[in-house]
C-alpha cells in the first residue's frame, strides 16, 4: 500500500507539475521554499550530534501555527534545551511560524515522496516529530519512525468533509496511524473518528483544544489608543472588521458596508484578506461601488497615512496584524464561513478581547467551538446575508449587546483553558519512554 500511495503521489506531481510552474512564474506560489519541498535543506537544521535534543512541529498553515505558538512557549520553558524546528504547507503559515520566538529554524514540509522523506528524516533526525492538527503523511510518518523519533498528533480533529475518505481507507491508515506514539484529540467524537480510522485506543487521549490557551500577551493590547494612530483610524471610532475572508464574501460585507453608512456614518470598516494578494481584485470592488480605500501596506510604507480622511475602508494585506486589529475592533465577522465550501477561521481569537463575532453557517473546521460558543451566547450564527446585516445593525445600535456577548465569549476562552498542559504532560511520558 505505501507503494501504491507513493505511485499515486508521483503521478499526482508529475501530472500538475506544468501548473505548479505556471503558479511559480505568475503568482510566485510555489517558489518560495521550492528547494525545501524538494528535500534541499541548509546543513543548520541537520542534527549536529547525538546528543542534540530537536524537536520537529509541522504546522500546515496560520490557523495551525495559532495553536502551535500556544503550545510551543510552554514548550520551551518545560524543554529547554531542545532545538525548535517549524514546517509549514502554506506561505501564509510560513509567514506566521517565522514570528514564533521559540523557532530555531522555520522551513516548507517537503513533498511526501519515501526517496525525499527518507532522505530528509536521515539528516534532521529528530528526537520529537509532532504534527498539529490533523495532516497525515504516510511517508513522512514512516521515515520519521524508521530514525526512531517519538511521533505525536496533538490538538487533532477530523473534518466531516476528510472523514468519510479516512474511512473507506481504514485498512491503510491503521498501518500509517501506528506510526504515532501518542494521539491528542479535541475532543470525543474526534477520538471515536480516529479509532474508527484505525488508531488503537490505548494511543488515543482527548485533550481539549489548545486554541482555548490563547497568549496572554493579547489582552495587552486591549484599549491600547495608539493602536488607531497606528491604523489611520479616529480614536474611539466604531470599528466593524471582516476576518480571513475568501471570495466572494468581500463582495457581500462590501455592499453589506455601504448599507450600513446610511445609518452609521461614522463606521469604519477593516477588510482583512485570507490571502493578502487578492488586494488588486478587491480594490477593483471598492472602485466599482465608489467606495474609497486605504491599504495598510501603503499605510505602512509612508505612502499614504490620512488619519481622518474620507476612506472608511482599510484593507489590510499585510501579515500578522490581524491580532492588533482585533483589540480596537467592535464588532467581527469570521470569514470562509458564507459560501460552499466554506469550512471557518478561528473564531476563538477575538474572544481574548471580549469582543463579539458573528460567522456564518459553513463552519465545520471549528464545530465544536462554534458549538460551546453557541451553547454560553458568547457569539451569533447567521443563515443568510441579509441575517447578516440586521445582525450587524443591531450590534452597532448596541454597546451593552456588544460588551454582553464579547464578555461571554471571553469566560468561555477561560472555563476551557488547559489542552495545553495536558499535552505537554504527554509529550513528556512518550520522550522519558526513550530516555
Amino acid at each position: 500500500m505505501y507503494c501504491i500511495y507513493s505511485l499515486i503521489i508521483i503521478i499526482y506531481f508529475l501530472v500538475n507539475l506544468p501548473y505548479f510552474f505556471y503558479q511559480c512564474i505568475k503568482n510566485k506560489k510555489y517558489k518560495q521554499g521550492l528547494l525545501e519541498r524538494l528535500g534541499f535543506f541548509p546543513s543548520e537544521i541537520f542534527r549536529k550530534n547525538k546528543n542534540e535534543k530537536l524537536a520537529w512541529f509541522h504546522a500546515v498553515s496560520v490557523g495551525e501555527t495559532v495553536a502551535l505558538e500556544i503550545l510551543l512557549k510552554k514548550f520551551k520553558a518545560r524543554f529547554p534545551n531542545y532545538k525548535i524546528l517549524i514546517s509549514n504547507i502554506t506561505n501564509t503559515g510560513h509567514e506566521r511560524a517565522k514570528k514564533v520566538k521559540e523557532a530555531d529554524f522555520v522551513f516548507y514540509l517537503p513533498l511526501d515522496i519515501a526517496i525525499i522523506t527518507n532522505k530528509v528524516s536521515e539528516k534532521v533526525k529528530p528526537d520529537l516529530f509532532v504534527i498539529i492538527e490533523t495532516e497525515i503523511w504516510p511517508n513522512i510518518l514512516r521515515s520519521m519512525k524508521n530514525q526512531d523519533a517519538k511521533i505525536a498528533l496533538v490538538n487533532g480533529r477530523i473534518s466531516d468533509k476528510s472523514y468519510g475518505g479516512y474511512k473507506k481507507l481504514a485498512f491503510f491508515f491503521k498501518k500509517v496511524l501506528d506510526n504515532f506514539d501518542i494521539i491528542c484529540m479535541q475532543n470525543d467524537e474526534y477520538r471515536d473518528r480516529i479509532i474508527t480510522m484505525g488508531a488503537r485506543s490505548k494511543k488515543v487521549k482527548v485533550t481539549g483544544n489548545i486554541k482555548f490557551d490563547m497568549l496572554p500577551e493579547s489582552s495587552t493590547l486591549n484599549n491600547n489608543q495608539n493602536l488607531y494612530a497606528e491604523f489611520g483610524l479616529p480614536e474611539n471610532t466604531l470599528v466593524f472588521t471582516a476576518a480571513s475572508t475568501h471570495h466572494p464574501e468581500e463582495d457581500i460585507i462590501l455592499n453589506i458596508y455601504t448599507n450600513l453608512k446610511k445609518k452609521f456614518p461614522d463606521l469604519y470598516l477593516v477588510l482583512v484578506p485570507r490571502h493578502p494578494e487578492r488586494r488588486n481584485e478587491i480594490t477593483k470592488t471598492c472602485k466599482d461601488l465608489n467606495l474609497k480605500y486605504s491599504l495598510r501596506s501603503q499605510i505602512k510604507e509612508g505612502k499614504k497615512y490620512n488619519k481622518r480622511n474620507s476612506e472608511q475602508i482599510l484593507i489590510l494585506d499585510t501579515i500578522g496584524e490581524l491580532i492588533s486589529i482585533y483589540a480596537i475592533s467592535d464588532l467581527i465577522f469570521m470569514g470562509k464561513s458564507l459560501e460552499k465550501p466554506g469550512g471557518g477561521h478561528n473564531i476563538l481569537e477575538p474572544s481574548a478581547f471580549s469582543k463579539p463575532v458573528i460567522w456564518g453557517k459553513y463552519m465545520s473546521n471549528f464545530r465544536e467551538i462554534e458549538k460551546i460558543l453557541l451553547r454560553n451566547n458568547a457569539g451569533i450564527k447567521v443563515e443568510s446575508n441579509i441575517e447578516l446585516e440586521n445582525q450587524i445593525t443591531q450590534l452597532l445600535e448596541s454597546k451593552e449587546s456588544r460588551e454582553k456577548i464579547g464578555r461571554k465569549a471571553f469566560e468561555v476562552l477561560q472555563a476551557n483553558k488547559g489542552s495545553s498542559e495536558k499535552t505537554l504532560d504527554l509529550l513528556d511520558n512518550i520522550l522519558k519512554r526513550t530516555d
